[in-house]
């Protein structure tokens, strides 16, 4: 199960702070990117397009 866990909680946080972009949620937004950045940066630290648009939308949103 830690393994799941491990591979599928970046992805759903990834797709939690999307919604939470559509939804006008900065500050819940950014604290998602935050989470699936760090995550994704202490399993593999390779470049990947869901961190690249992570750190573009945490770039783009206001700063709480």
């Amino acid at each position: 199960l830690d393994v799941i866990n491990t591979v599928v909680a970046p992805v759903a946080i990834l797709e939690r702070a999307r919604l939470e972009v559509a939804r006008g949620d900065s500050i819940r937004a950014a604290r998602d990117f935050r989470e699936f950045v760090f995550r994704y940066d202490l399993a593999s630290g390779e470049p990947s397009a869901g961190r690249e648009e992570a750190i573009g939308v945490l770039q783009a949103l206001p700063a709480n």
